[in-house]
């Protein structure tokens, strides 16, 4: 165990698949699309899992009530897809700042922490031994986690895209070095409870869930940030 994360060989191995492999593409997909559409397509992600954790996990079976969630998600998926946000302008640092102080993303991301984030860490580290299904609130949390760090990883994937195009104002500013560190710190967060639910749940069973907070989370925060 590594500051939180159960660390084996096939633990790296999947982290080099799931993080560093991804990293790039998640960015430029992040800077060319809305989140209201990237967001729901990590669904993609539960069929496939669904299909290979039975073949390379032996003792983890399908049921049909298992492929009836997963047929669900993929529907909002499809619907999502098709009605989601096609394509994501090129914000300026200065709007990315002012989509933060507005009051209604400022009072549900309030919401989400003080209700929701906070008191399942909470639970999680003085009151876990008491839940028999604390891999749901793992699940929940690596989900709203998720959604916080996708609006920050978005915001700084749509100004590295500037940088690339020769904008360098918004990097000469410290804030959107505060939001890329912000972003990766939780990133970092999101992927240790995800590992330490997986750590005590069945993949099949666990993945969809967290999957379903992430995509519900990041699309309804993601469509009051970027409005």
């Amino acid at each position: 165990m590594i500051f939180g994360f159960t660390c084996s060989v096939a633990w790296f191995l999947g982290f080099i698949l799931m993080v560093v492999f991804p990293l790039p593409f998640d960015m430029i997909s992040l800077a060319l699309c809305g989140q209201s559409l990237n967001a729901p397509l990590g669904g993609v992600t539960v069929l496939l899992n669904q299909i290979i954790a039975p073949i390379a996990l032996e003792q983890e079976t399908m049921t049909r009530l298992d492929w009836a969630a997963t047929f669900c998600i993929l529907l909002g998926v499809v619907l999502s897809t098709a009605f989601g946000t096609h394509n994501s302008p090129p914000y300026q640092l200065a709007e990315l700042m002012e989509f933060f102080e507005n009051p209604i993303y400022l009072a549900f991301s309030a919401v989400l922490w003080l209700l929701g984030i906070l008191p399942c860490v909470w639970v999680v580290r003085y009151r876990s031994h008491r839940w028999a299904r604390i891999h749901l609130v793992y699940a929940f949390l690596a989900g709203a986690i998720g959604s916080q760090q996708n609006i920050l990883m978005k915001a700084t994937s749509v100004l590295t895209e500037a940088l690339f195009n020769g904008d360098t104002s918004a990097w000469r500013e410290p804030i959107t070095y505060v939001m890329a560190c912000s972003a990766f710190g939780l990133a970092a967060c999101q992927l240790s409870y995800l590992n330490k639910g997986l750590a005590i749940s069945e993949t099949i069973k666990y993945l969809p869930v967290y999957n379903a907070c992430l995509i519900l989370c990041s699309v309804f925060y993601g469509a009051l940030y970027y409005q």
